[in-house]
């Protein structure tokens, strides 16, 4: 695949975590408006709880600033402007920012005196290098890093010792080093990245993550988990590595914790579901959308008694053994290689089961 077509790819995971952490913004904003135009909001700026600028509403904002402080939750989008004033610790009762911007011409040192802080989306488009302030923040609980230029991250978790959960987006990334996890609280952890070799060492030492979440490290080989003292991580349970380039199930994540729950393994290269699937004895959510499955064998998914949910659509099956899936709650089998009448049977037999062979309308995935 050229890099063309890897950056579209990673473009559109990019949108869907834009869009999905945008959702779930409507929890700071239940209830009230909000506002795109500064006019509007500067009408009864004591009430705005969330608003949105770019370049143009952006001195107008800043001017007016100390009128907002009732605002919970500030996007700010910037394509020509490359600095944030320091008033913006005038805003007091903020939770959350999401700010898109070049790059940053200055420190950007009054951040930390927004106490209230909980929550950063930052968008860096050309800046190879992440403000100190940033990361230091001691009352930041989550924490998103997209910036497809920058090639090393470093994240010391005394400065961020609140922080549940890091998400990093990074086209050019290839080093990411943590620091002082013994203050780490991690809950959970994503990356993005297709240059990444290695993922940190001292992840092993989060005792407090429970997820673990890879995206595109193409470079990545699962062989790393070898060396990682089993059970170390206890509370993880979920595990994520999606278009990593990988050819089989990676059984050393069991280094990781014995007591997976969930599996997430899509936009693989994986062809045969081997029998020692029956190690990962605890999972409930098996997903293998987007590999090239053409045959399950029979008696694997029988073993694998906590199995409620299994996504095998877009593969090339064209049967499976259907008596392993009758204890499956969900099953997700749509763009493989079914005839209609076999559909039919499959429905007739797994009729205790919620069968899909086109994509339901919604699908939420923890």
């Amino acid at each position: 695949m050229n890099n063309q077509k890897i950056y579209i790819i990673l473009c559109i995971i990019l949108f869907l975590h834009i869009t999905q952490s945008f959702s779930q913004d409507s929890v700071y904003c239940k209830g009230t408006k909000f506002f795109y135009n500064i006019d509007d909001a500067l009408k009864n700026p004591a009430k705005v709880k969330c608003i949105g600028i770019n370049d143009y509403d952006f001195n107008l904002f800043f001017q007016n600033i100390k009128k907002f402080d009732s605002l919970v939750f500030l996007m700010i989008s910037l394509d020509s402007l490359t600095y944030i004033p320091d008033k913006i610790k005038e805003l007091k009762n903020l939770e959350y920012l999401m700010l898109s911007i070049v790059r940053f011409d200055n420190s950007f040192t009054s951040l930390h005196e927004l106490k209230n802080l909980r929550k950063i989306h930052l968008t860096i488009y050309k800046g190879k290098s992440i403000p100190k302030s940033f990361l230091e923040l001691k009352n930041l609980e989550i924490l998103y890093i997209d910036a497809p230029n920058i090639k090393n991250i470093e994240i010391n978790f005394e400065g961020l010792n609140s922080l549940k959960a890091l998400n990093i987006y990074a086209y050019k990334l290839k080093n990411i080093n943590f620091f002082n996890t013994q203050y780490a609280k991690l809950k959970r952890l994503s990356l993005t990245g297709v240059k990444i070799k290695h993922l940190p060492s001292e992840i092993t030492t989060i005792a407090s993550l429970q997820s673990l979440e890879c995206f595109y490290l193409r470079k990545l080989n699962s062989k790393i988990f070898n060396d990682i003292p089993h059970g170390e991580l206890s509370n993880l349970k979920h595990i994520g590595m999606s278009f990593c380039n990988l050819k089989n199930i990676p059984f050393e994540l069991l280094n990781l914790n014995k007591n997976i729950t969930l599996l997430n393994l899509t936009g693989n290269d994986i062809e045969l579901i081997p029998q020692d699937l029956i190690e990962f004895n605890n999972i409930d959510s098996l997903i293998l959308r987007r590999s090239k499955i053409k045959f399950i064998q029979e008696g694997i998914f029988n073993h694998l008694p906590n199995l409620r949910v299994i996504h095998l659509e877009e593969n090339q099956l064209k049967s499976i053994p259907v008596n392993d899936f009758k204890h499956i709650d969900e099953v997700h089998l749509y763009y493989n290689d079914f005839d209609e009448k076999y559909k039919e049977e499959l429905r007739t037999i797994l009729k205790d089961s919620k069968i899909y062979f086109t994509p339901p309308d919604i699908i939420l995935h923890r």
